[in-house]
């Protein structure tokens, strides 16, 4: 399975990056700093799980519409909790195509446990939730 990471800060990716590959060694994680990184591993690359990190580019409702375009049948998961701040809520990012919202305070190892069922999932898409979770730390 395809994991991408796309979140500016490189200290949460390679956190992200590391708790994933210690709960499944056969992931190959991909990371991106910004939309442009992104797409060149989108282009390149058929993803599973989408990990979105707070304070992107575009910012988050609009990184989850082109994401969710891009990856119809990818689990998309936005960490953040910014969105208080911005007037952005759980229900705008669910509206948008996010399967599931973690608070981004919320460790990487929780993050990799959450998404550990996910990642063993070989062969077949992912089956995309209907209703979006919110997770908190």
């Amino acid at each position: 399975m395809n994991v991408l990471i796309l979140d500016p800060d490189f200290r949460r990716r390679k956190h992200l990056q590391e708790a994933l590959s210690w709960f499944d060694q056969h992931c190959a994680v991909f990371e991106a700093a910004n939309q442009g990184e992104a797409d060149h591993w989108l282009r390149h690359n058929p993803f599973g799980i989408v990990l979105i990190g707070p304070e992107l580019e575009m910012g988050t409702v609009l990184t989850v519409v082109y994401l969710r375009r891009r990856l119809p049948g990818a689990y998309l998961v936005v960490c953040d909790n910014q969105f208080l701040h911005r007037g952005v809520s759980p229900g705008h990012l669910e509206a948008a195509g996010s399967n599931l919202i973690v608070d981004q305070r919320m460790s990487p190892w929780k993050i990799a446990v959450l998404l550990r069922p996910l990642l063993s999932v070989t062969g077949s898409p992912i089956p995309v939730a209907e209703n979006c979770m919110v997770m908190s730390a």
